[in-house]
């Protein structure tokens, strides 16, 4: 338990990273298309601010989303934190590390491990696909891709990036290691600790492997509302709905 609240932790502090990123393009792109009337898409915008040349302050205090309209003393934080140096040095740091990453990450896209998972299987005659098998297809190709199947044959020209072939050949080395020659990682389950501790007990976001289950039910019944009202366990889950107009921080009555 101790370990899935540790991995469900960094978890969350990554969404909301991603989110305060997805956010801060959909600003730049919002002020563009409203004030300046032009278009300019996620790649352009990723561009104005590694090249800083994005949105001053005012002008993102005034494309502030729905779902901060009534906290702008929180919106001017984040804006602030946007356009610190320190912020700035630390996203160029990340993205030199991207750029070095040989081939494409992955093929899954916003999409968790599990839903990949879950849609290979339907693609290919609902055969079994479990945490190890996901990981190798999803570094592979599409989900419903036909001809994407594993084969431990492949060798890491088979994989957009050889980093996903390395770490799968030393898992299963290690696995064997510790569960016996014949142990096969593709028909069971991922061996959690054995992944923490190659990682060094690093999180998900440095390994891609999924270390916990982390069931996402859509709602949930808050105990803060005593009608019942519907809460988001989730919210504002990667800006996917924070356009929306419903997509509001609820309040008590």
């Amino acid at each position: 338990m101790d370990q899935a609240n540790a991995v469900l932790d960094v978890v969350a502090k990554n969404r909301l990273s991603e989110f305060y990123h997805e956010t801060r393009l959909s600003c730049i792109i919002k002020h563009y298309g409203d004030v300046e009337n032009r278009r300019v898409d996620k790649q352009e915008a990723r561009e104005m601010v590694c090249q800083r040349t994005d949105l001053t302050k005012e002008q993102y205090l005034n494309v502030c989303p729905d779902w901060c309209g009534a906290y702008h003393n929180c919106w001017e934080d984040i804006v602030d934190k946007w356009l610190s140096e320190e912020a700035y040095a630390k996203h160029m740091e990340r993205r030199e590390c991207r750029l070095k990453m040989p081939g494409l990450p992955h093929h899954q896209g916003p999409q968790p491990l599990a839903q990949y998972a879950e849609r290979w299987s339907r693609s290919h005659e609902n055969r079994e696909c479990n945490e190890y098998l996901a990981y190798a297809l999803a570094h592979r190709g599409k989900a419903t891709a036909p001809d994407n199947v594993y084969d431990p044959a492949h060798g890491p020209e088979a994989y957009t990036n050889e980093n996903a072939y390395t770490k799968l050949t030393e898992y299963t080395a290690a696995a064997r290691e510790r569960h016996g020659a014949d142990f096969d990682p593709t028909a069971q389950p991922l061996d959690t600790d054995l992944v923490m501790r190659r990682e060094e007990g690093s999180s998900t976001a440095s390994t891609g492997w999924p270390t916990a289950p982390s069931p996402r039910p859509p709602w949930t019944t808050s105990p803060r509302f005593g009608r019942g009202a519907r809460a988001a366990p989730y919210p504002y889950d990667l800006g996917s709905r924070a356009r929306r107009r419903w997509w509001r921080p609820f309040r008590l009555r």
